[in-house]
């Protein structure tokens, strides 16, 4: 039984850092699609126009997996304070 919870706890530690340089990462690459926006914002001409609306359907796309990660991390949270309160938890689970 040590031996799983040991597997469990370190496969935990593994995921959790992933986690971390995933969601770094995805705030990079947001920030790094708003900079090339603000650039073909300032260049004029029809291939801008082009350029400029495939750099927001890209940065839109991002920002949808970024909003979908904090609605899982807010139902996350709620469950742990939920199961505290379990009053509560079991009444906002049967309604």
């Amino acid at each position: 039984m040590r031996v799983l919870v040991s597997k469990v706890n370190r496969y935990a530690k593994v995921l959790g850092r992933w986690n971390y340089t995933h969601h770094l990462d995805l705030r990079m690459q947001i920030r790094k699609k708003k900079d090339e926006l603000a650039v073909a914002s300032d260049v004029a001409g029809m291939s801008s126009w082009k350029a400029m609306r495939e750099i927001e359907c890209q940065l839109d796309s991002l920002l949808e997996v970024e909003e979908n990660y904090w609605r899982q991390m807010s139902r996350q949270d709620w469950l742990k304070a939920g199961n505290c309160n379990s009053k509560f938890f079991h009444w906002k689970a049967s309604s």
